[in-house]
């Protein structure tokens, strides 16, 4: 071997060694598909349908005792909209109010369910809502009787992802759901 394929083999072999030829391709593995936490966007309407009444249920029975003990309502609330839900129920407190009757809704639409990240639900619906037979005590006036259309924000608990919790409740002006 002449000293030209010499000099050639010993430089392929330090390329070699150096690290300097391609290697493998890395694969990187993909995370682990996250199954949809509803099936159907009716089955995510009807959980919304259902934390929204467990919400209505306990903010009416909150406000029927005035207010007191309002930490009750966290079960059915984001940690978002806590802080606002307590400070309602502090000022009928403060104003000795409490309420008589229940808030009734109906016509719920799917507005809109997606999730993120994935794994964890967002659904938004659109519910007529009627408070005619709430009075509020001890004036004992009642509420306006038309019915009027909120748009409902739900997400998934933290401790389970198909157990949504209203994180807020908006009044949807110039609707015509209702």
């Amino acid at each position: 071997m002449g000293f030209r394929m010499r000099a050639v083999a010993l430089t392929a072999v330090a390329l070699l060694l150096a690290g300097c030829v391609p290697n493998e391709p890395t694969v990187t593995a993909r995370p682990p598909a996250v199954d949809p936490v509803f099936a159907s966007d009716e089955e995510a309407l009807a959980a919304a349908v259902e934390a929204y009444e467990r919400y209505l249920s306990a903010f009416d029975l909150i406000a029927s005792e005035g207010g007191h003990d309002p930490e009750r309502i966290a079960s059915t609330v984001t940690e978002a909209g806590l802080p606002g839900m307590l400070q309602t129920f502090a000022e009928m407190r403060d104003a000795s109010k409490r309420t008589e009757g229940a808030t009734r809704f109906d016509s719920p639409e799917l507005q809109s369910y997606f999730e993120e990240p994935p794994g964890t639900a967002v659904v938004v619906i659109y519910v007529c809502v009627d408070r005619s037979d709430i009075r509020v005590l001890p004036s004992g006036a009642a509420n306006q009787s038309e019915r009027r259309t909120f748009e409902v924000t739900l997400a998934s608990s933290e401790s389970d992802s198909s157990i949504l919790l209203l994180e807020r409740s908006e009044l949807w002006p110039n609707s015509t759901v209702c």
